[in-house]
């Protein structure tokens, strides 16, 4: 492994520029990794001044595709960070276009064997096909109970066991086919 000593020309570049300029621009010019012209910088107490300076044409690509696009794929396209993205969106009350989950629930709406009897804001009141009274959340009845039933000893599951007898019923609404447990 080979040490490269800091030339004092490469010194007094760092502290006449690094702060207008920055590491990345200053690593280029003088050859040297970015990581290496933070540290030196840091050893000769020289701070960089280098902030994000918002154009207008930057704020206006960010209201006209923020709805649409990823935040990534617009902090890409403008070459920054996406936390500064964030947070310039936080400043001009950029938001996505995500309508609030529980406004398309209606009553005897079905998830799985889950019926909803009472909607009250993003909180259901619904009943199973077997008859237990289930109190939960929009967003718990979309991502549960949309795939499950009310619990996993419902009768009307896909796939449940029977441990006591040490078999497993699975039923796929033709035929029950019974397996033993190894």
């Amino acid at each position: 492994m080979t040490i490269h000593h800091w030339s004092a020309d490469e010194d007094d570049y760092i502290r006449n520029n690094y702060p207008k300029i920055g590491a990345k621009k200053c690593a280029f010019d003088i050859g040297r990794d970015v990581r290496h012209v933070e540290f030196r910088a840091r050893q000769l107490n020289v701070k960089s001044r280098v902030r994000l300076v918002w154009t207008p044409e930057m704020v206006a690509y960010v209201k006209d595709h923020y709805k649409t696009e990823t935040a990534n794929k617009i902090a890409k396209d403008l070459g920054i960070s996406k936390m500064a993205l964030q947070k310039m969106t936080q400043k001009i009350g950029a938001t996505k276009e995500n309508p609030p989950i529980y406004l398309d629930v209606s009553v005897n709406d079905r998830f799985g064997s889950v019926t909803v009897k009472s909607v009250n804001g993003s909180f259901c009141h619904c009943i199973c096909d077997c008859g237990k009274v289930i109190n939960t959340t929009i967003f718990k009845l979309r991502t549960r109970y949309a795939k499950n039933n009310c619990c996993k000893s419902c009768p009307t599951n896909k796939f449940y066991k029977i441990r006591d007898l040490g078999v497993i019923i699975l039923h796929n609404g033709k035929n029950v086919l019974l397996t033993r447990m190894i």
